[in-house]
C-alpha cells in the first residue's frame, strides 16, 4: 500500500496523497543503483567483520544522537510506569498508581525493568533508560543481518541487510522511546533466528538443537517479559515447529514448540506475581482491562484515522466501576453493534479497513517522530527547533517514503521469485508479518505498532537485493535452507 499512497501524520490526519514521485524513487533504486556492478563489487568484497564495526557503530551513533536531541520527560504511560517503579520501591503505592497497574497487569515487566534499572541507577534515570534501548536497537539491527544471513546462505545479504536496516531511520529514532517495543522486538528477532538454525531434517536432540532450544527459550522469555505484544512472534513460531514436527516427525520441533509454549506462560505471569509480592497488592484480576475493549477500540470510527487509540477503554472501564467483566459486556456490546453496522454497509466498512489498514502500514515513519519528545522552547537547541519544523519533518518524511517503498518493493520480489521453493522454515517472518498484519486490523493501533511485523520483511528485501545484482542472478535458481541445503515441507 505504501507503493500507491503514504499517510503523514496519521494523529493529525493531515493530507492523504498519491505517492507517485517515491514509488518511481524506488523503483529505479531497485533496479539501478542494486544492480550498480561497481557498487556490489564493493559489497561483495567488504570484510564481513568490518562491515558489522561500520555497521554497528553508526547504528548506535544515531541511536545517541537521537536521545541527545528527544530530551523530554516520559508522559502518559511512561510517566506512570515509573511512579509505579517508585511506589514498589517505597512499598507504598498511591490510589493512581494502584489502579494503573491493576488495570494493566501486562505492564507489570517493563516497570519491573524500571524498578531495577531504578535501583542501581536512581529514580527517574531516563538517560539509563534511553541508552538500554540503543543498545537493544544495536541487538535488533544485528538480528536482522543474521536472520539475513540465515534465510540466503550468504555472506553478501547480510552485508546489502545491513546497509538496508541503516537506511530504516525510524528504529534509531525510536532510542528514546521509554517503552518495551524495540527491546522485546529485538529478543524475538533473536529467538527467530536461533529457530531458524535448526533444520527440519534434524531427527535427534543434539548439543546444536539443544543450545538453539535454549536460546530460543531465552530470547522468547525476555521478549514477553518486556512486551506481551510479542505473543505473534510466539505463535508463528510454534505453528510453524509444530507443521514440521508433523510432517517431519521431528523431536526437535516438538521441543522447539514446548519452549516457546513455557516461555510465554512463565514471562506472562512471573512479573505480575513478582509486583504483588513487593507491594503488597493483592491478586484482583477481575479489575484488569479485558482484551475485549481493545478489539471494540480498534472497530471504532474516530475523526481522526479508523481504529486509531482514543479513550474508549478508560470510558467503559470507569463506567463498569472497574469490573473487568461488566467492561468486557459492555466491549463485546460494542463489537457486535459494529460487525452488524459493517456487515449491512459493506462499502463503509472496506473504507474503513481500507484507511485504517493504511494508516498502520503506509506511514513511513512508524510515529517516530511523534513519538519522540523533542523539546521546542526557550531551553531547546538549534538542532530541536529544526526537528520541529515542517520543512525538516517532510524531509525526514520523503526519506522514510522512498525507504519503506523500496523494502516493500523488495521483500516482494523475493518472496514472489522464490514462490515455488521457499520452505515453511524460510516463511516465518512472513507468517509473523501476516500474524501481525491481521492481529492489528481488529486491535486498536497506532502506526508504530505495525513498525515491528515490517521490519521482519527487511531480511527478505536483503535476500531480493543479492537476487538482484547481477553475481546473485547466478545464485536464483539455488535454494538455500538455514544449513544450506534446500528442503521442503
Amino acid at each position: 500500500m505504501s507503493i500507491f499512497t503514504t499517510y503523514d501524520n496519521p494523529d493529525q490526519y493531515n493530507h492523504l496523497f498519491i505517492s507517485i514521485i517515491s514509488a518511481l524513487i524506488a523503483g529505479i533504486f531497485c533496479i539501478v543503483i542494486l544492480r550498480w556492478k561497481l557498487f556490489n563489487v564493493w559489497i561483495d568484497s567488504a570484510p564481513l567483520t568490518l562491515c558489522y564495526i561500520v555497521f554497528l557503530s553508526t547504528i548506535f551513533l544515531l541511536s545517541l544522537l537521537w536521545i541527545c536531541l528527544a530530551n523530554g520527560d516520559p508522559t502518559s504511560d511512561q510517566l506512570m510506569m515509573f511512579k509505579q517503579a517508585d511506589g514498589m520501591r517505597n512499598r507504598l503505592l498511591s490510589l493512581d498508581e494502584q489502579i494503573y497497574i491493576t488495570r494493566y497487569p501486562y505492564q507489570s515487566g517493563y516497570v519491573l525493568f524500571i524498578y531495577i534499572m531504578g535501583g542501581l541507577f536512581g529514580a527517574h534515570h531516563y538517560l539509563v533508560i534511553r541508552l538500554f534501548n540503543a543498545i537493544a536497537t544495536l541487538l535488533l539491527a544485528f538480528a536482522l543481518c543474521r536472520a539475513s544471513k540465515v534465510l540466503s546462505n550468504d555472506e553478501n545479504t547480510e552485508k546489502r541487510c545491513m546497509l538496508v536496516v541503516t537506511a530504516f531511520l525510524p528504529l534509531t529514532c525510536f532510542a528514546p522511546f521509554i517503552y518495551g517495543n524495540i527491546p522485546s522486538t529485538a529478543f524475538a528477532v533473536m529467538a527467530c533466528v536461533h529457530q531458524l538454525k535448526i533444520s527440519v531434517d534434524c531427527k535427534k536432540l543434539s548439543s546444536v538443537v539443544v543450545y538453539n532450544v535454549a536460546a530460543m527459550f531465552l530470547w522468547y522469555f525476555l521478549a514477553i517479559w518486556f512486551r506481551p505484544t510479542s505473543i505473534i512472534f510466539v505463535i508463528a513460531s510454534i505453528l510453524v515447529a509444530l507443521t514440521i514436527a508433523i510432517i517431519k516427525r521431528n523431536i526437535a520441533h516438538v521441543a522447539v514448540a514446548g519452549a516457546c509454549i513455557i516461555a510465554y506462560l512463565l514471562a506472562a505471569m512471573l512479573p505480575a506475581m513478582i509486583v504483588r509480592t513487593y507491594t503488597g497488592y493483592p491478586d484482583d484480576s477481575s479489575r484488569a482491562m479485558p482484551k475485549a475493549a481493545f478489539i471494540a477500540m480498534g472497530l471504532q470510527d474516530t475523526a481522526i484515522v479508523p481504529g486509531w487509540y482514543n479513550e474508549y477503554t478508560g470510558v467503559i472501564y470507569d463506567q463498569a466501576g472497574g469490573d473487568s467483566d461488566r467492561t468486557a459486556e459492555l466491549a463485546i456490546q460494542s463489537i457486535k453493534e459494529r460487525v452488524a453496522v459493517f456487515a449491512h454497509h459493506p462499502r463503509y466498512a472496506a473504507g474503513f479497513f481500507i484507511k485504517k489498514i493504511g494508516a498502520m502500514w503506509s506511514e513511513p515513519t512508524f510515529y517516530s517522530l511523534q513519538s519522540s519528545i523533542i523539546p521546542d522552547d526557550e531551553s531547546a537547541g538549534r538542532l530541536q527547533h529544526l526537528l520541529n519544523r515542517t520543512s525538516a519533518r517532510n524531509v525526514y518524511l520523503t526519506i522514510c517514503d522512498i525507504v519503506q517503498s523500496a523494502i516493500y518493493l523488495l521483500a516482494f520480489i523475493g518472496l514472489f521469485v522464490k514462490r515455488r521453493s521457499i520452505t515453511l522454515q524460510q516463511m516465518l517472518f512472513f507468517i509473523i508479518a501476516l500474524g501481525g498484519f491481521l492481529y492489528l486490523s481488529v486491535w486498536e493501533t497506532k502506526s508504530n505498532y505495525a513498525m515491528p511485523f515490517f521490519l521482519v520483511l527487511i531480511p527478505y528485501a536483503a535476500v531480493a537485493w543479492t537476487m538482484l545484482t547481477i553475481s546473485g542472478a547466478k545464485q536464483t535458481n539455488k535454494d538455500h535452507s538455514s544449513s544450506g541445503e534446500a528442503y521442503k515441507i
